[in-house]
């Protein structure tokens, strides 16, 4: 047992978790009713197929994917798809080979753990003001908040003098009107991609990593901080706030589904696909049978636990560059929330959110929190 379940072990009661889990899930039953059904009624199968589409939610299977799988990345219905068809060439998820492997490797050292203090400056600097006020005795938002630190980090990324939160909003806006064309097969003509590439001066890879940034990050924290809250995991937040933080992404897994077509067969002892098959990487179920439904997964070995983290970012090839970003952007704001152990007092699902996500999560202090401010992380 790791010291991580040791600890919550003592400290977390199921009531608490019962209630965390039940909150959490109407942020996917009422913004994504399609895809709360998809996950949830495919859950009980390692795998099946629906039609010519592979669901795919056993953990070895889909490390295999990941890991070994030449993949089509402007197949029918994918990301690079929608891309190409709409902007042309250059978004990053229609790369493959080299221009892939340049991008990627560039990304990372941009997102390298050496330089997240300096993307992370500004996003601080807001999380601060918002704490001040909160121990204070006002209510913070903390969507409205996310929102602010995702415009702040995601100019940074790419480098652009634009309004933090018009960025952000058009982010968004562009995000939801892919998801309408993907998920529910909804045309689009693009008109908020159009207003995103035109406030980026029309560059195409700074439009697609806004997008990115932006959306996970909206999607990721509020949920983790509800969780948080709901679960009473705040004195392992204030202790661990990095271990925390990656185990709630686990849980939540803000990217809860990966489309990808397969570009060449793949046969491995986990799963045989072929050539063309469109498979569905149910990443929030693949993470939870990993783990124990959680938060805090009941491995044996401290590196089981990390591989379940791993899978909601991908993995090999195709993982995601921002997983450090995401955690440490999380733990920072787990870490200041933590003496004043905020709870819930007003949330509202986000109807609209390409991601299942909040549109406000209202949080108050505790009434008998310690008077002192948090010490900035900045």
């Amino acid at each position: 047992m790791t010291p991580i379940e040791m600890s919550v072990l003592t400290t977390t009661s199921r009531r608490g978790m019962t209630r965390a889990r039940r909150r959490d899930r109407r942020v996917y039953f009422v913004s994504h009713p399609l895809l709360y059904g998809l996950v949830t009624m495919t859950a009980g199968f390692r795998r099946l197929s629906i039609g010519r589409t592979l669901v795919v939610n056993d953990p070895k299977m889909m490390w295999d994917i990941m890991t070994k799988a030449d993949l089509n990345r402007t197949g029918k219905r994918t990301t690079g798809q929608f891309i190409q068809e709409h902007y042309g060439s250059g978004g990053l998820f229609d790369e493959s080979g080299q221009d892939h492997r340049r991008h990627r490797s560039q990304f990372k050292q941009n997102l390298s753990h050496a330089a997240l203090p300096a993307v992370l400056a500004d996003g601080n600097r807001l999380l601060d003001e918002s704490m001040t006020s909160l121990a204070e005795g006002n209510s913070v938002d903390i969507v409205t908040l996310t929102r602010q630190m995702a415009g702040v980090t995601a100019r940074r990324l790419i480098d652009l003098d634009i309004d933090p939160l018009l960025l952000a909003q058009a982010a968004e806006a562009a995000a939801a009107e892919a998801a309408r064309a993907h998920l529910r097969r909804a045309r689009t003509d693009g008109t908020s991609y159009d207003d995103l590439l035109t406030l980026v001066g029309g560059d195409l890879e700074a439009a697609v990593l806004a997008v990115t940034a932006v959306n996970t990050t909206i999607a990721a924290i509020p949920r983790a901080v509800a969780w948080c809250s709901d679960a009473d995991l705040w004195s392992d937040a204030s202790k661990r706030p990095i271990a925390v933080a990656a185990e709630l992404l686990r849980v939540i897994a803000p990217s809860p589904v990966l489309p990808r077509v397969m570009a060449g067969p793949l046969r491995t002892p986990a799963i045989n696909v072929r050539s063309g098959q469109r498979v569905l990487l149910m990443t929030r179920n693949a993470a939870r049978t990993a783990g124990s439904g959680g938060p805090y997964p009941r491995f044996s070995q401290e590196s089981a636990s990390v591989r379940a983290q791993q899978l909601v970012f991908g993995v090999g090839p195709h993982a995601c560059p921002g997983q450090a970003l995401a955690v440490a952007q999380l733990a920072a704001v787990l870490e200041t929330l933590a003496p004043l152990r905020p709870r819930v007092v007003s949330a509202k699902v986000d109807r609209q959110s390409a991601l299942p996500a909040w549109r406000s999560l209202v949080v108050q202090a505790a009434p008998h929190h310690p008077s002192s401010i948090p010490v900035s992380i900045a």
